[in-house]
């Protein structure tokens, strides 16, 4: 007998993406181990569709990083630790954006880290996305030139809500995850995250495809299966690193059975420099 399996297909409004971490109202709730497939925004909520769209015209901060979420996952309680289990990660549209903007990010100097440089002039580049061939065509604004990047989508942003009643913008990473940029966030990959309140109140979104050194934006459609492990102590279970609880501002992931673990803190540009 072939034992089907319910998938939870979620599509959110534009008036029901959440902006923080913490909160916010559940958007569901679910069970451990129930499969979902969602639907998220890229990191311009989806205004950036044009190479004449600038970011500081057609986006307004803090609505950036717009989030799928938060789920109340029954049965969680502080303690636990969270098992994110990324089946798969799509594009859902033919196109993908990035841009450069002044003072902000890891090519140019930022409010938090000067740099000698003058800010980086704001532009906006479109990419071609080729779902087939799994890959992004790239075209020069300055010249003809044009070329193809491997595509690997991921999550930009996973977390959970944090402890003690905090609230935390949606760009910020820290022990709860959150804006980690780690391209490990990938299809096939399973996000460890320690439970700080009940029902750990996780969300995701920022999709983002890697390109090689590059990052394009694009919403996402990806299935998640997760589960819960009770009194783990925010541990990573059956690990090296076992007995080193995830207090800081860390997270685990796990990728075709190979275990990684990172960093993820304030100011992201800077750890990416690094």
């Amino acid at each position: 007998m072939i034992e089907t399996i319910d998938v939870k297909r979620i599509v959110p409004t534009e008036k029901q993406y959440a902006w923080t971490f913490g909160g916010v109202a559940p958007l569901a709730r679910i069970k451990p181990g129930e499969v979902l497939d969602l639907y998220t925004e890229d990191c311009f909520g989806g205004k950036v569709r044009s190479a004449t769209d600038l970011f500081s015209k057609v986006c307004e901060y803090p609505y950036v990083n717009p989030q799928t979420g938060p789920f109340f996952v029954e049965g969680a309680e502080p303690g636990d630790t969270l098992a994110i289990h990324l089946i798969d990660v799509q594009p859902a549209r033919d196109w993908a954006a990035s841009v450069t903007v002044p003072l902000f990010g890891a090519l140019t100097g930022t409010h938090y880290t000067q740099t000698l440089q003058d800010p980086l002039p704001e532009k906006t580049w479109i990419y071609q996305v080729d779902k087939a061939a799994n890959s992004v065509r790239f075209q020069a604004l300055d010249s003809k030139y044009e070329t193809s990047f491997p595509l690997e989508p991921f999550h930009g942003t996973v977390g959970v809500a944090p402890a003690a009643f905090e609230v935390r913008n949606v760009l910020v990473p820290e022990a709860f995850g959150g804006n980690m940029d780690t391209p490990e966030a990938k299809a096939g990959a399973t996000i460890y995250l320690g439970v700080n309140v009940p029902g750990a109140l996780f969300s995701l979104g920022d999709g983002q495809g890697r390109l090689r050194r590059m990052a394009a934006a694009g919403e996402r459609r990806r299935h998640y299966g997760g589960g819960l492990l009770p009194s783990a102590g925010g541990r990573v279970p059956d690990s090296p690193h076992s007995d080193r609880p995830m207090d800081r501002e860390g997270y685990g992931a796990l990728h075709h059975g190979h275990l990684s673990t990172g960093v993820a803190g304030r100011p992201v540009a800077d750890r990416q420099r690094v």
